[in-house]
């Protein structure tokens, strides 16, 4: 009997995605902190969509001043909890269109791999609200090839690619 995955439901993956699934290229990093200005201890960054946390992480070792990290689903934030207990990364339940976040909390609002999930229209809206002036988002994915994928940039600073 094989199981039946509901459409956009991870609970099931949790685990696998903690032991198995790729981390993203650490100039995506580098190059989102350039455009913030070169300091990442000066911004405060979101993740949404965050999942078992592989990004989330990667934004608090660069050494962001706050690393937020939301997920819809109580298993991929709780695995990613348990992943992170070494990282100062908050954690808190919310989607691409409804961040549960302040306004203008926010100087770098990121989804990695996750934002074909979000109404794009309500997601980008949210990101806009999220940020401060002169902050800005990036999406970003990764290719079977574990090649970075170019990140689509949007928002307050325009970030399109």
């Amino acid at each position: 009997m094989t199981a039946t995955l509901k459409h956009g439901d991870f609970t099931s993956l949790a685990e696998d995605y903690s032991r198995y699934r790729e981390g993203y290229a650490p100039s995506v990093v580098s190059a989102l902190t350039g455009l913030l200005g070169g300091s990442a201890g000066s911004c405060d960054a979101v993740d949404v969509g965050a999942g078992t946390g592989i990004w989330s992480r990667m934004l608090a070792e660069a050494g962001f001043r706050s690393v937020t990290a939301v997920d819809p689903n109580d298993t991929m934030r709780a695995t990613g909890e348990r992943d992170s207990a070494h990282h100062d990364i908050t954690w808190r339940a919310g989607s691409g269109e409804d961040t549960g976040l302040a306004t203008a909390s926010a100087d770098l609002v990121t989804m990695a791999s996750s934002f074909h999930w979000v109404d794009s229209q309500k997601g980008t809206k949210e990101f806009s609200r999220v940020l401060r002036p002169g902050g800005g988002s990036s999406r970003c994915g990764i290719l079977a090839t574990s090649r970075p994928v170019p990140c689509s940039r949007t928002s307050k600073r325009n970030w399109t690619g």
